[in-house]
């Protein structure tokens, strides 16, 4: 078996052709791990091993490999080669195939296990990386178990999921992992109901303004990395001159543009310190920055049609929300508000939808 990390790689033309024996020892393998520059002259990883197995053994261990190897449709099949594998997860499985056991490391080794036990249909694996994680939610790695759950459709561990955030609510929503959260499950998480316990609805909205910052800042970090590596990309490109011929106009006229771009960088960071990270980022003029942008303000404006600001006290209504511009920028917001501030003057008891109730329902 030829074990590829990536899908794209191909298999070594100097391979020596043993692939297609079945080994007489678990797990007997040679690897390679080199780097190669590829067509376009970006350096990547080649990172793969071959294995040999014992067909019986691994179709017991994986309907997938009993598919492939003892099907009939290929009843000479010898040699396989599998892409998208990390080689060394893939030894841990061919380990597993023989002995039945396996030791999970960490909350992200359980993950990538995962991952690899869906592929190859390993489903005991499956089964012990989730019962892993389901032992192990907290709020620092709440979002990827969530995500996981959803993704490899495991309803034990998506239960618990909803059970964990319902109990933990603020200290999920402040947690690193918020603020990178996907926006499907931002929208699951405001969209929470039936809370065991009160909760501020300003948890909710100010996590939702704390994500969109974050959001952009990523957006600003990107684009300076960008910038950075185009420039050094332009100054290696560049023949440099000897310092020896560099005449002392030269000197006189680099000085003078260094004093000229050192006033100019100062009235430049002026300005800038009274403008936000998203103002900075149009004026930059690129499209699909500008395309980024939009699609953080569509998704924050969805985002914040999910607060109950009917739960909210009306001093923070006026002195919070509606000195927020990005949210005041929001379509439908003076609807949201108006609709709020009637709620509050009526006592709770003017009729709003579902969504717009308590989060909290009290037993009493």
């Amino acid at each position: 078996m030829h074990v590829f990390e990536n899908e794209d790689e191909d298999e070594d033309e100097g391979d020596n052709g043993d692939g297609d024996k079945d080994g007489d020892r678990e797990g007997e393998h040679d690897g390679s791990n080199k780097v190669k520059k590829s067509q376009n002259g970006i350096l990547k990883s080649t990172n793969h091993q071959t294995f040999r197995g014992h067909k019986v053994i691994l179709a017991t261990a994986s309907p997938w490999f009993e598919n492939l190897l003892l099907s009939g449709m290929e009843p000479r099949l010898n040699e396989v080669t599998i892409r998208g594998v990390d080689p060394e997860i893939f030894k841990r499985f061919l380990h597993y195939s023989y002995k039945q056991e396996i030791y999970i490391r960490s909350v992200s080794d359980a993950l990538k296990l995962i991952k690899v036990a869906d592929m190859l249909k390993f489903d005991d694996i499956r089964k012990d990386a989730f019962y892993y994680l389901q032992m192990r939610i907290n709020s620092g790695n709440f979002w990827s178990i969530w995500k996981a759950a959803d993704m490899y459709s495991c309803k034990t561990t998506q239960k618990l999921c909803q059970v964990f955030i319902r109990e933990n609510c603020p200290n999920v929503l402040s947690s690193p992992g918020w603020l990178t959260a996907d926006f499907e499950y931002t929208l699951k998480a405001l969209k929470i109901d039936c809370l065991p316990v009160p909760v501020e609805e300003s948890t909710f909205y100010e996590a939702v303004i704390d994500w969109r910052e974050a959001a952009i800042e990523r957006i600003s970090r990107n684009k300076r990395r960008m910038t950075e590596n185009a420039q050094a990309a332009a100054a290696t490109a560049a023949v440099p001159r000897s310092p020896d011929s560099v005449s002392s106009d030269d000197m006189t006229k680099h000085t003078t543009h260094d004093i000229g771009r050192t006033e100019n960088k100062s009235i430049s960071d002026s300005k800038r310190k009274k403008m936000t990270t998203e103002d900075a980022l149009l004026l930059t003029g690129d499209e699909k920055t500008k395309i980024e942008l939009d699609i953080i303000e569509q998704q924050f404006s969805t985002m914040v049609h999910c607060i109950r600001f009917t739960q909210m006290k009306k001093e923070y209504l006026a002195d919070v929300v509606e000195t927020e511009k990005a949210v005041m920028k929001v379509n439908g917001i003076e609807r949201l508000l108006i609709s709020a501030y009637q709620y509050i003057a009526f006592g709770g008891k003017r009729p709003v939808p579902k969504e717009l109730m308590p989060r909290y329902i009290s037993s009493a």
